[in-house]
């Protein structure tokens, strides 16, 4: 892995909520009229790691309030955001998230 690259992983690593965020803000749209299954593979794969990382964060989160969080929860936490951290990045470079996300306001029209 360059260093770029690991240094975007990182960055996507620290970013993972307001980017999983975004890629729910995409979807919504789509979803909301029925038009989802328009949306390309590649960010539909996208889409459910991040549901599986919101999923997994929010396990953690409340136990974490109630002081309860095992060692498991917080394991599938970070495998959860780091496999979508480098789904994330793997598909914006290749150049297509950009694209798929200026699609959002074509959804809107």
């Amino acid at each position: 892995m360059s260093k770029d690259t690991e240094e975007t992983l990182k960055s996507y690593l620290a970013n993972a909520d307001e980017l999983a965020q975004r890629v729910v803000n995409v979807w919504g749209p789509y979803a909301s009229v029925g038009r989802q299954n328009e949306l390309p593979a590649d960010f539909m794969d996208l889409f459910e790691k991040a549901c599986r990382y919101r999923d997994a964060k929010d396990i953690a989160d409340n136990r974490r309030e109630f002081n309860s969080l095992t060692q498991r929860d917080e394991a599938r936490e970070a495998d959860t955001r780091l496999d979508f951290a480098k789904s994330y990045r793997d598909l914006d470079e290749a150049a297509r998230l950009n694209a798929i996300l200026d699609s959002k306001k074509a959804a809107n029209s």
